[in-house]
């Protein structure tokens, strides 16, 4: 399922999933560097051979991974404003969670 357009300024490559590339062709790793930036910028699955299919495989749960991490970053920072915005202005702010489902469009239908 394709989502819309990362955030996200980009995509980490761990020098541990060297072995498992140097397995591959170079036409091959163009694909599974294709695959990696498609799949983390726009959630769109790979359609790969088998080899470069268990390399991704094998390198999708870190891209998740990290894609949770960086939005939760993001969360958090977004929050701090919020606080430091409210607090500025002599209310008591929501805690997280209350603030974070107030964020959520069906919240305000």
């Amino acid at each position: 399922m394709k989502k819309e357009k990362s955030s996200k300024p980009g995509v980490m490559i761990y020098f541990d999933i060297r072995r498992q590339v140097e397995r591959l062709s170079v036409e091959q790793r163009g694909e599974l560097f294709t695959a990696i930036l498609d799949f983390a910028e726009l959630g769109k699955e790979p359609v790969l051979d088998d080899m470069t299919g268990m390399c991704f495989d094998g390198l999708r749960p870190r891209i998740e991974k990290d894609g949770k991490k960086y939005e939760d970053k993001v969360q958090k920072s977004k929050y701090a404003v919020y606080v430091r915005e409210t607090e500025k202005h002599g209310e008591i702010p929501l805690d997280f969670t209350e603030w974070e489902r107030s964020q959520e469009p069906e919240f305000w239908l």
